[in-house]
């Protein structure tokens, strides 16, 4: 096993196919369709986690660099897609993933959200994501009832904004 993380910019066509088919295998979108999608809303300084399993493509997700708001202004992580190969569930791969996402959302010292279906949220509390509220976090840009999670967060109690696609 090894894990490969590279800036979407840096993606081989190779790898964007790799990572494509994946997700194909689990959401019901046409290759064409995702790869206009990844065109649209995977920029370039985006982190791409990529887990290799003999030469395989077994596990992924992204960290998405966009912008907040508040009383603050910046940058911050969505981590946006954990997926693993369905051959290769139950073998703690998600962990690793999760770890090293933590990893480098603390290594360029910054905060993330993630947005997921309640019957998930244990699964992220157990690498310290915490609910956050719908009144201090609220999204500009996306509408949904799925619940948000904060990482490396100083306060939950700080209004802010946030966007997913900017």
């Amino acid at each position: 096993m090894f894990l490969v993380s590279k800036f979407s910019k840096l993606l081989s066509k190779k790898e964007i196919i790799e990572i494509l088919k994946l997700k194909k295998s689990f959401w019901k979108y046409s290759l064409k369709s995702q790869m206009v999608f990844f065109n649209k809303y995977y920029y370039e300084f985006d982190i791409n986690n990529l887990l290799y399993l003999n030469k395989k493509l077994v596990g992924y997700n992204i960290l998405k660099k966009r912008s907040f708001f508040g009383k603050k202004k910046g940058k911050y992580y969505y981590l946006d897609t954990l997926i693993i190969d369905k051959n290769h569930r139950k073998k703690n791969y998600g962990s690793i993933l999760m770890s090293l996402s933590n990893l480098l959302i603390k290594n360029y010292n910054s905060h993330a959200m993630l947005l997921c279906k309640k019957q998930n949220i244990k699964f992220y509390k157990r690498f310290d994501w915490t609910i956050g509220d719908n009144i201090n976090n609220k999204l500009q840009d996306k509408n949904t009832n799925l619940s948000k999670l904060f990482f490396n967060k100083k306060s939950s109690k700080d209004r802010s904004s946030y966007y997913i696609y900017k």
